[in-house]
């Protein structure tokens, strides 16, 4: 998948906001809150909704290593 098809999402679960690659499996129990192609755009989203959740962000779309902010 080239960088002009990759579509990003965010969940929600009860422990954090997860940022997500769609080109990987999701396994979780969370709860799928937006979804689109622009990543930048949709980190900000994320950081915003875990801010006002007071729950860690986990960004799992750079690498395998997982991403706490």
């Amino acid at each position: 998948m080239n960088a002009a098809t990759r579509i990003f999402s965010v969940y929600v679960s009860d422990f954090a906001i997860e940022l997500r690659d769609d080109g990987n499996q999701y396994s979780g129990d969370g709860r799928l809150v937006c979804r689109q192609r622009n990543y930048d755009s949709l980190f900000k989203f994320a950081k915003s909704m875990a801010l006002n959740y007071a729950i860690p962000l986990r960004d799992y779309t750079r690498s395998e290593a997982q991403y706490q902010y």
